[in-house]
């Protein structure tokens, strides 16, 4: 099977959902504590870092298909939804996690 160069935008949304993602099963994980024993609530941290790790090799293929693009967008995969901005990638991430977040319902 031959391997397509995806979009700019494609990976844009790819990371929105990856940092809906995160942003999610961090405070779930927080909330989830109360309920659980430790050795429960630590497999449930390693299977949402598990998860999380695979923004890593995603990110590292955008920046391969794209080495033009600066430093500005390691935004699109990594950073709170809950945060100011950092820059107008951060931005545009977290406008893309919110519209994401509105389809979920």
């Amino acid at each position: 099977m031959q391997k397509h160069k995806k979009t700019l935008e494609q990976y844009m949304e790819l990371g929105a959902k990856f940092r809906t993602f995160k942003t999610m099963a961090s405070k779930l994980c927080v909330d989830a504590s109360q309920f659980m024993s430790r050795d429960d609530w630590n497999r449930m941290q390693k299977a949402v870092e598990k998860i999380a790790a695979y923004a890593s090799p995603i990110e590292d293929e955008m920046f391969r298909e794209y080495p033009e693009l600066s430093d500005e967008y390691v935004d699109v995969f990594y950073g709170a939804t809950t945060n100011e901005p950092r820059g107008s990638v951060d931005a545009n991430i977290v406008e893309r996690a919110k519209k994401f977040c509105e389809q979920l319902f």
